[in-house]
């Protein structure tokens, strides 16, 4: 299944991106596997140093994460980091406004029977 998405035109460059709607969950892990990677912890697991340029990795991953193409008119653009940093300061800006804000996609399926009543236990 495809994920959903919709078509967005950078200010600055004019370039059309397929934005996703939700993030995958593989994909929020290899957001969040940049910050870990960027801590160093001591023997008895605390944390002794932190990359504070971490960030800039973050926003970066989820920008590329969270763009299905992108398009400058008839012809497609590569979807790579080098694409990403090219990107004018605004664009780029713009972009990261228009990402999932979510990390998971909402459920549609609705619960069984009431969900107000607690279970009890046995013998009760």
């Amino acid at each position: 299944m495809d994920r959903p998405s919709k078509e967005i035109v950078l200010p600055i460059s004019k370039l059309n991106v397929g934005v996703y709607l939700y993030y995958l969950r593989e994909d929020t892990v290899a957001i969040q596997m940049i910050m870990a990677n960027a801590t160093e912890f001591d023997e008895n697991g605390n944390v002794t140093k932190v990359n504070a340029g971490y960030t800039y990795g973050m926003d970066n991953e989820a920008v590329l994460r969270g763009i299905k193409y992108i398009k400058d008119g008839d012809k497609d653009v590569p979807k790579n980091m080098k694409t990403v940093d090219s990107l004018p300061a605004d664009d780029f800006e713009f972009l990261k406004e228009q990402l999932p804000k979510g990390s998971k996609k909402k459920s549609t399926t609705k619960p069984l029977g009431d969900t107000s009543k607690r279970h009890q236990k046995k013998g009760e």
